[in-house]
Order: C-alpha cells, then sequence, then structure tokens
C-alpha cells in the first residue's frame, strides 16, 4: 500500500492517511453528475444540491416545486417573492421546503430522518436566511456546515497529546466511534464560533469563558461525499461539508467530561494511540480528516516523510459544486438600472465567470507565474474563513450587482475627478480604462496581475505558440534560447503599456488578438452557461491592490481612473483589517450593509 502505514504491523487491516482522506472525500472527482437531479431556488442559476433520483421519485413533492424527468434533471424551487425583500423570499422558501419536509415526516418515508424534527441548517449561498431541516439536509444533497474543535495539551517534557471523545454506543450516526473533542453542526441562525462555544459547554463542560479567550480558528476543510454505513440513514446520498476548525491548548489539569448522553467519555491520548486508532477504523469518518489537518499543522505529518503529502493537503480542500458565495455566477438582478458598461456597437466580450479555476487558468495562460493562484474568500469577517486563504493576498476581485445607490455615488465623486493621465515606469499603479463592453472581469484579472506583488511574478518567456488558437502559452525548456524579447502575452502586454496614455493602452488591449483569444477560451469554461456577448450583464468586477509604497487603490475601469484609499503597513496585505475596511466593507455600507457580493483573492497557490 502506498503512503505511509499509520498503526502497528500486528494489524491486519490498516489505513493510511490518505486512504482515511479518501474515505471522507468519497465522491468521485469524475462522477456523472447528469444522472442526479440539481435543486435549484427561485432565479438562480446555480444548483445547491444534487439528489438522487430513488429520492426524488418518494419524495412527496408540493406545487411549489417543479420537477423535470428529463435531462438535465431538475428539482426548481418556482415562484419565489424577488431578493430585494430578503425576508419574504426567505420565508416562502422556508414554508416550501418545511411542507415537503413535514409530509416526509408524517409518512416515515426516509431513514435518515428517524422520524422526527431537527434544527434547520443553512443552504449557502442563497440570500436571506433559507434553511431545511438537519436530518433532511442529505436528503436535498446541500452543503452542510460544521464547527470542530481538538483541545489539546503538552507535557512537562513537551509531549503532545490531545484530547479525544468517543460517542455513545445509543446514537443514530457513527456509535462507539472516536470524535473531535468539541463537534457539531452549525445552525442556521449561529457562527461557526457560536457553535464551538456553546458545544464545548454542552458537549465536554468547558467554560464558554476558556472557549472564548483561547480558542484559535484554524482554517477549514472541505469535502464532497456519498453517505456509507456509519450515516445512520439512507445510503449513497450525495452532499458537501464545510468544516470550520478551532485549537485549543490547556494546562495538564484541565480535563474535558461529558454533560450530555452523545459522548461516552473523553480520553487523553498521545499521538501514537491516535494513530494506531484511526489506522483501525475507528474515528469518525470526517474526525480523522480533522485529526489529520492538526497532525499537518502540528509537524506530525511532514512533507518529507510522507509520499501522499500534496494528494492528502488537495483531499482536505475539495472545491464544492454548488457556489456558496452571495453572487458567484447570477447574472440577474430584480432591480434593473441602466446599463453602465460600454455602449453597445463597441467590442463585446463573453463575460466572465467569477470562478477562481478559471481566472487562475486565464492568467496562467497569459504568463503569470504558476505560484500564484485566485481564492475563493468565502467572508471578510470570519477569522476561520479567512485563515483559509494562504498570504500575503497581492489582490482582491469584488464582484457585486451594480445599484442605483452604487452609481449615483459613483457619478457623484468622479464629477469633479480629473481624467487620470499617469503612464511611465514611475507610474505607481497601472491603470487600464475599460472600452470593451462586459469585459470588467478581463481588467479586473489585468489590474490585479499587473501591479504589486504580482507583476514581478509575470513569466517573461514562453516557447510554443497553441496552434488552434495562436496565442502564446508557458512552457519552460531549458535546452532553447530564450528570445531577446518578453513574449508571453503578459509580458508583453506590460512592456507595451507602461509608457503608454490610459486611452493609448485602452487602443492597445482593444486591438489585443492574443488576449481575446485567452478571454474567450476561458469564458467558455466554467459552471453554468454564459451569457452573450451582447447580453446587459448588471454585474461588475473592481480589484483591490497594494502597490510598492505599501498604498491600497481601487481600480475600475469605468471611473476616471485609480482611486487611492489609504495608506498601509509594510506587513500589510489586502486581506488586512485597514485594507477591507477602505475597499470592500465601504462597498457594502454603502447598500446599507445587504450588498449581496462575491469575493476573489489572487494569493500564493497551494500546490
Amino acid at each position: 500500500m502506498r503512503g505511509n502505514l499509520i498503526i502497528m504491523a500486528e494489524f491486519t487491516k490498516t489505513y493510511s492517511y490518505l486512504d482515511l482522506v479518501k474515505a471522507c472525500d468519497s465522491f468521485p472527482y469524475d462522477a456523472d453528475i447528469s444522472e442526479l437531479y440539481k435543486l435549484y431556488v427561485g432565479d438562480d442559476e446555480r444548483p445547491h444540491g444534487y439528489m438522487l433520483p430513488s429520492i426524488v421519485q418518494k419524495m412527496p413533492w408540493t406545487s411549489n416545486f417543479q420537477i423535470s424527468h428529463t435531462k438535465p434533471l431538475r428539482v426548481h424551487l418556482t415562484n419565489t417573492p424577488p431578493t430585494t425583500s430578503l425576508s419574504e423570499f426567505s420565508t416562502y422558501c422556508n414554508t416550501a421546503f418545511a411542507g415537503v419536509i413535514n409530509a416526509a415526516i408524517d409518512a416515515d418515508l426516509f431513514s435518515v430522518l428517524h422520524g422526527e424534527h431537527s434544527e434547520p441548517f443553512l443552504i449557502p449561498g442563497l440570500p436571506g436566511l433559507v434553511h431545511l431541516e438537519r436530518y433532511a439536509a442529505p436528503l436535498f444533497g446541500i452543503v452542510s456546515r460544521g464547527s470542530h474543535m481538538t483541545v489539546y495539551t503538552r507535557t512537562a517534557d513537551n509531549e503532545l497529546k490531545i484530547w479525544v471523545a468517543k460517542r455513545s454506543m445509543h446514537i443514530f450516526t457513527y456509535p462507539g466511534k472516536y470524535d473531535t473533542t468539541v463537534a457539531g453542526g452549525i445552525k442556521a441562525t449561529e457562527t461557526p464560533f457560536e457553535t464551538i462555544v456553546h458545544e464545548a459547554d454542552e458537549e465536554a463542560s468547558l467554560p464558554s469563558s476558556l472557549i472564548l479567550a483561547d480558542a484559535k480558528a484554524v482554517g477549514a476543510i472541505t469535502y464532497m461525499k456519498r453517505s456509507g454505513s456509519g450515516s445512520g440513514g439512507e445510503r449513497g446520498l450525495v452532499g458537501g461539508d464545510i468544516l470550520y476548525l478551532y485549537d485549543l491548548e490547556v494546562e495538564e489539569g484541565v480535563v474535558p467530561k461529558p454533560r450530555d448522553d452523545e459522548v461516552e467519555g473523553f480520553y487523553l491520548m498521545d499521538v501514537h494511540e491516535v494513530k494506531k486508532r484511526m489506522g483501525r477504523g475507528e474515528f469518525k469518518t470526517n474526525s480523522a480528516v480533522v485529526m489529520i489537518d492538526f497532525f499537518v499543522r502540528m509537524g506530525v505529518i511532514k512533507m518529507e516523510e510522507e509520499p501522499d503529502y500534496e494528494e492528502i493537503l488537495w483531499g482536505m480542500r475539495r472545491r464544492l459544486p454548488p457556489r456558496i458565495s452571495y453572487i458567484a455566477n447570477n447574472f440577474k438582478m430584480a432591480e434593473k438600472i441602466d446599463n453602465p458598461d460600454v455602449p453597445h456597437g463597441k467590442k463585446a466580450f463573453v463575460p466572465l465567470e467569477n470562478n477562481p479555476e478559471v481566472m487562475t487558468s486565464l492568467t496562467h495562460t497569459l504568463g503569470l507565474s504558476s505560484t500564484l493562484s485566485f481564492h475563493d474568500v468565502f467572508s471578510i469577517d470570519d477569522p476561520s474563513l479567512l485563515s483559509f486563504i494562504p498570504r500575503p493576498a497581492l489582490a482582491l476581485l469584488l464582484v457585486f450587482p451594480v445599484s442605483k445607490t452604487y452609481e449615483d455615488f459613483r457619478v457623484k465623486e468622479d464629477k469633479d475627478r480629473v481624467e487620470y493621465t499617469g503612464k511611465g515606469p514611475e507610474e505607481p499603479v497601472i491603470w487600464y480604462k475599460q472600452t470593451i463592453r462586459n469585459a470588467c472581469g478581463l481588467i479586473g484579472l489585468l489590474h490585479a496581475v499587473s501591479n504589486g506583488g504580482a507583476r514581478g511574478l509575470v513569466v517573461l518567456f514562453c516557447f510554443f505558440v497553441f496552434e488552434d488558437t495562436g496565442y502564446y502559452g508557458i512552457k519552460q525548456d531549458t535546452n532553447t534560447k530564450p528570445p531577446p524579447e518578453p513574449n508571453t502575452s503578459l509580458s508583453t502586454l506590460l512592456n507595451d503599456a507602461i509608457p503608454l496614455s490610459p486611452l493609448e493602452r485602452a487602443n492597445l488591449l482593444y486591438n489585443s488578438s492574443a488576449l481575446e483569444a485567452a478571454h474567450q477560451q476561458a469564458a467558455s469554461q466554467g459552471e453554468t452557461a454564459a451569457p452573450n456577448a451582447e447580453d446587459d450583464v448588471d454585474l461588475h468586477f473592481v480589484c483591490f491592490v497594494k502597490d510598492a509604497q505599501n498604498r491600497l487603490w481601487e481600480m475600475d475601469g469605468r471611473r476616471k481612473g485609480p482611486v487611492e484609499l489609504g495608506q498601509l503597513g509594510e506587513e500589510d496585505d489586502v486581506l488586512c483589517e485597514k485594507a477591507l475596511d477602505w475597499g470592500v466593507r465601504r462597498f457594502i455600507e454603502r447598500e446599507g450593509g445587504e450588498l449581496r457580493f462575491s469575493l476573489v483573492a489572487l494569493a500564493p497557490s497551494l500546490d
């Protein structure tokens, strides 16, 4: 078996770290999802769940739902109120889901429901507070959220020991298995940290004062699964999970004690004991992966010693198919305004999907170093989610619906602003004026990779041309003498653009066949059907970057030039509190705190 075995040889059945990760992240990457029913809500074009045909056939649907049994298979909650009234939208959706779930419980149709009601779980990605019952979540295949906290101590001789919970034999799921010290599902009205605070008290008798003072958010793991033998219900159900992770180091005298009947007891184990029991399969499936992540952070699992190190890391950070950022790829708005983009009659591009994989692929194709990638930012206020982003973050791309409030603000602020004329090597930032319709995504990407720390990571040379498109790709070849001038699309663009005025730069982009070909290829990728190039799309990209003098800039190709927002510290990046206050949070506050948005960061790659 490949990889380090994590128990002693005398046991006949052993699991490597990678085996345990794959057992949790069990939904095949090459699965044919066309055989699953996708769950849609209202006008949102994104699927929010994946349902088995057997579940769809058995579910007591009401007239609120439309079911399509021909491909593409769909379950669609229809006639939803506009999202401009989040209360009405949420109430309608919650009532519709409750009607179906109540009927299923009353008829005892699914064993996973236990014949009883359960707390509400949020459907991530929908505006407002749309939820369904916890036990029903696997039937609808939504992304569920949970919080896990590992409590550990160090002995006088610095030996690491971990408090491990053992689940009671009478509980419905994974009875008798070892578990994370404190764990629980996140109710719709709670934050991940609030869940940890009350679960620590209820399960382990750990006071809230201790958790509030010393618990540390350390990131999250994500995976896709099919329910198995320990899940306590129908097998084969498809779903994703986000587990928010916390660590708590305690003194040797602190001992967690069961307060409810879900935990049989707590056991203080050294690393060897934990490894042994994990390898025997004695841990709850996702709790084993939480422990593996803890081992990575504590240096127990080392890259130099674990041959599957990279695959293990990727298996704990799977990109979930249902997008959970607040706008993602939804190109529709309830409130229409005059389209603020370039007028009809100009060159038009198919809008880019706000998808980090698509953005990364495009910028790498153009010539950005593979050491940088784009990453979803799921929250700007939850430290556990922010810690998931590799640092330093060099640029932020904010995608937001262009409201009348924003347009009024933009027009007023730009009214007396002088048209920007900067150019040359002394220019603090490289700014691109947008003259191509629906190209704000591309302009935002160019602002991100042309400025700050990213500019120094533009690859200069490439040695082949894609025959089908005619534009350059990146391929390092040490046996080929580099050409005399930079020739990747991005390095050439920067070389040509720096001496030009903003209008001349705009013409350079407008007439660049390499840029157009790369954009066309990227726009054909993604998770949703792309709109047409000439469509009026009411979403807009704005970029935030930090320059060499540590100043924060707002970069928007529709404005009169770059907007300087303030002076950051040398150690600050664009995700620091000051940068978020001056940038993203300012947009949200201007909309009364209800702006739905999506945020992507340019930061170091994870591999």
